[in-house]
């Protein structure tokens, strides 16, 4: 179940009744579970108070029930708001304050610069899928997949925490770029400090400043301590539409211009596979660089369809 149902099944309970105590503290564990559960309850909430009041229209009134007649489950909807906002440890003004909340999407091989409702800026790397839910109390970044770079407004009463999968990454005002793979999730800060940790492990927080970066594998345990290692300029070569290669292996150099083009790189050459590269090219440049490439390691360049098939003499004869 998604996020969002979840909010919504808890939405709709908190509406048709009070909880009893073992349905709060399960409410208590989701919501502290994961920063992005508060503000996804709150705009649940206020889903149903827009449904019931909107002119012309009253909610639907299940049968009912034996012992008592139906409640007028509006106004407890707008009762319910404020005491779960209390409950999750945010501050509200309005009920009828909803937190800004877009949905960001690139295409293969699109870069898209775009300003956040708070003022932070962000840089959306190729096919990335992300939301963001901003209001008065904290600003979230849930990355589904890709990359994205953000400059975030200077704003210490409001956390900007980005999620990528189970990993969160926590700021005030600092840049910090962070890329979800398959398999692992890498975050790299180039100005200010963040805070990286595993909601399975939320007691175990990693500081990284700027010029540092960590790869989390998805696979590690929660709460295995991160290694940062020194960000190389390169890893955000794409911001500018560029990859640098310094010491990438060929295999490596294909899978990352396959990140950016339709027409994809396929390295028939095994024992060619783990040769370093050095260069400077366009994402859009797959051709330039498989042709650089197979000059390196002594093979071919030929086309197989939409593919761009790099092979060593060996092979091709």
């Amino acid at each position: 179940m998604s996020r969002t149902d979840e909010a919504a099944a808890w939405a709709a309970r908190l509406d048709a009744a009070a909880l009893e105590a073992s349905a709060r503290s399960e409410l208590d564990a989701w919501l502290a579970s994961d920063p992005l559960n508060k503000g996804a309850l709150l705009r649940a909430q206020a889903m149903l108070c827009l449904v019931y009041d909107a002119p012309g229209k009253a909610p639907a009134e299940a049968p009912a029930p034996a012992v008592a007649p139906p409640r007028r489950r509006h106004r407890w909807a707008l009762a319910a708001l404020p005491a779960a906002a209390a409950l999750a440890g945010v501050a509200v003004t309005t009920a009828w304050k909803q937190p800004d909340h877009a949905r960001f999407a690139t295409e293969t091989g699109e870069i898209r610069r775009v300003a956040l409702e708070d003022g932070s800026r962000a840089i959306i790397n190729t096919d990335t899928r992300m939301d963001t839910a901003i209001d008065g109390s904290e600003r979230l970044v849930a990355l589904d997949t890709g990359e994205a770079w953000f400059q975030v407004a200077k704003d210490k009463s409001r956390p900007f925490v980005v999620s990528a999968g189970p990993i969160r990454v926590r700021a005030t005002g600092t840049a910090f770029a962070v890329r979800r793979d398959a398999d692992a999730v890498t975050v790299t800060v180039t100005e200010g400090a963040v805070e990286i940790w595993n909601t399975a492990a939320p007691g175990r927080r990693t500081p990284a400043r700027a010029g540092q970066s960590a790869k989390i594998a998805l696979a590690m345990p929660a709460n295995s301590l991160l290694t940062l290692a020194r960000a190389q300029d390169s890893a955000l070569a794409w911001r500018d539409g560029d990859i640098v290669l310094d010491g990438m292996t060929l295999g490596q150099a294909a899978a990352e211009f396959n990140r950016y083009n339709l027409r994809k790189i396929r390295v028939e050459a095994p024992g060619a596979t783990d040769t370093p590269m050095l260069g400077y090219f366009k994402i859009n440049q797959p051709e330039q660089f498989a042709l650089a490439a197979s000059g390196i390691v002594h093979g071919t360049v030929r086309h197989d369809g939409n593919n761009i098939v790099i092979t060593t003499s060996e092979i091709s004869n």
